[in-house]
Protein backbone atom coordinates (compact mmCIF):
# COMPACT_ATOMS: atom_id res chain seq x y z
CA UNK A 1 0.00 0.00 0.00
CA UNK A 2 1.35 3.04 -1.31
CA UNK A 3 1.39 6.78 1.32
CA UNK A 4 -0.64 7.87 -1.75
CA UNK A 5 -3.90 5.51 -1.99
CA UNK A 6 -4.68 6.13 1.36
CA UNK A 7 -4.60 9.73 0.99
CA UNK A 8 -6.62 9.77 -1.78
CA UNK A 9 -9.28 8.53 0.41
CA UNK A 10 -8.65 10.61 3.58
CA UNK A 11 -9.16 13.47 0.79
CA UNK A 12 -12.41 12.16 -0.82
CA UNK A 13 -15.58 14.44 -0.53
CA UNK A 14 -18.14 13.40 0.81
CA UNK A 15 -15.88 11.59 2.32
CA UNK A 16 -16.66 7.74 2.52
CA UNK A 17 -15.67 5.79 5.69
CA UNK A 18 -13.52 2.82 5.57
CA UNK A 19 -11.94 0.04 6.95
CA UNK A 20 -7.82 -0.90 7.27
CA UNK A 21 -6.73 -4.51 7.04
CA UNK A 22 -3.47 -5.34 8.06
CA UNK A 23 -1.46 -8.43 7.95
CA UNK A 24 -1.45 -9.56 11.47
CA UNK A 25 -5.49 -9.82 11.06
CA UNK A 26 -6.06 -6.13 13.07
CA UNK A 27 -8.85 -4.18 11.53
CA UNK A 28 -9.22 -0.44 12.19
CA UNK A 29 -12.43 1.69 11.28
CA UNK A 30 -11.61 5.62 9.44
CA UNK A 31 -14.43 7.36 9.92
CA UNK A 32 -13.29 10.89 9.75
CA UNK A 33 -10.46 12.03 7.38
CA UNK A 34 -8.58 14.34 10.54
CA UNK A 35 -8.78 10.18 12.20
CA UNK A 36 -5.63 9.22 9.72
CA UNK A 37 -2.17 11.11 9.30
CA UNK A 38 -0.44 9.09 6.49
CA UNK A 39 3.65 9.60 6.42
CA UNK A 40 5.72 8.41 4.02
CA UNK A 41 6.34 4.97 5.55
CA UNK A 42 3.71 4.83 8.23
CA UNK A 43 0.03 5.87 9.11
CA UNK A 44 -0.81 7.65 12.70
CA UNK A 45 -4.81 6.53 13.96
CA UNK A 46 -6.05 8.61 16.64
CA UNK A 47 -8.41 6.03 17.65
CA UNK A 48 -12.35 7.24 18.24
CA UNK A 49 -14.12 7.26 21.44
CA UNK A 50 -16.37 4.43 21.79
CA UNK A 51 -19.51 6.28 23.07
CA UNK A 52 -19.09 9.00 19.89
CA UNK A 53 -17.35 8.18 16.87
CA UNK A 54 -16.63 10.98 15.37
CA UNK A 55 -14.80 11.93 18.92
CA UNK A 56 -10.64 11.30 18.72
CA UNK A 57 -9.28 10.54 21.94
CA UNK A 58 -5.44 10.47 22.94
CA UNK A 59 -4.45 7.08 21.86
CA UNK A 60 -2.38 6.78 18.42
CA UNK A 61 -1.29 3.70 16.86
CA UNK A 62 1.57 3.95 14.29
CA UNK A 63 1.10 1.44 11.64
CA UNK A 64 3.58 0.60 8.94
CA UNK A 65 2.11 0.98 5.17
CA UNK A 66 3.66 -1.95 4.20
CA UNK A 67 1.33 -4.14 6.26
CA UNK A 68 -1.81 -2.45 5.03
CA UNK A 69 -3.21 -5.69 3.18
CA UNK A 70 -6.43 -3.95 1.91
CA UNK A 71 -8.65 -1.41 2.54
CA UNK A 72 -12.46 -1.57 1.83
CA UNK A 73 -15.32 0.74 2.27
CA UNK A 74 -17.58 1.01 5.19
CA UNK A 75 -21.68 0.24 4.14
CA UNK A 76 -23.92 3.21 5.58
CA UNK A 77 -26.35 0.20 6.43
CA UNK A 78 -23.71 -1.72 8.75
CA UNK A 79 -23.34 -1.14 12.42
CA UNK A 80 -21.35 1.60 14.38
CA UNK A 81 -18.42 0.07 15.59
CA UNK A 82 -15.69 2.06 17.24
CA UNK A 83 -11.98 1.79 16.03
Amino acid sequence: MGPNDLRELLRQRPFGSFRIYLSDGAVYNIRHPDQAAVGRLTVALAMAASSDPQSLTDPVVLISLLHITRLEPILSTERTNPG
